[in-house]
């Protein structure tokens, strides 16, 4: 691979790796303000005094309340459920876009440097690997920061997952 084509696969990988990481936290975001939109209750009174209803109870109207409520609960759980699993899948795809678009860019990256070290060998003795990736950070210093920020955020996602989820005996 020439020069040239290595520097343009790479702007391209850096691109994806930015439009990835832009979804997968936007998404992100989004499922954040959803699930807490759905907690905001505010109970506002008028400016009449209120009496309980709990102190005349209708055994009827409290059955048939009950079977609305139960209803209700029923068509709020399959729309959570088609909401919510939307977002996660959209939210999942972004971040699972933007790990492998970060590992690629970062492969390509280190196999760029590589391949040029034929050319920049000629006043320089052979680079040990540490010198080849402080070359590749230095001559990718953006794109080397998102792809380390990627792969570190979905690490420390899937740390907080394996957390969740209770060890089985």
């Amino acid at each position: 691979m020439t020069t040239e084509t290595m520097d343009t696969v790479l702007q391209a990988l850096s691109w994806l790796v930015i439009i990835f990481g832009t979804l997968w936290f936007a998404t992100g975001i989004l499922g954040f303000l959803h699930r807490r939109a759905y907690n905001l209750t505010k109970a506002e009174t008028g400016g009449s005094a209120v009496t309980p209803d709990f102190l005349k109870v209708d055994r009827k109207k409290r059955e048939a309340a009950i079977e609305r409520g139960a209803a209700y609960d029923q068509v709020l759980d399959r729309r959570a459920a088609a909401q919510a699993g939307t977002v996660d899948r959209v939210s999942a795809l972004a971040r699972t876009g933007a790990l492998v678009t970060a590992t690629f860019t970062l492969a390509g990256a280190v196999i760029g440097t590589l391949t040029r070290i034929d050319a920049l060998q000629e006043g320089v003795e052979q680079l040990s690997s540490w010198d080849s990736f402080v070359s590749i950070v230095k001559q990718y210093p953006a794109g080397t920061m998102v792809a380390v920020l990627v792969i570190g955020a979905n690490i420390i996602v899937f740390v907080k997952a394996t957390k969740k989820t209770p060890a089985k005996a």
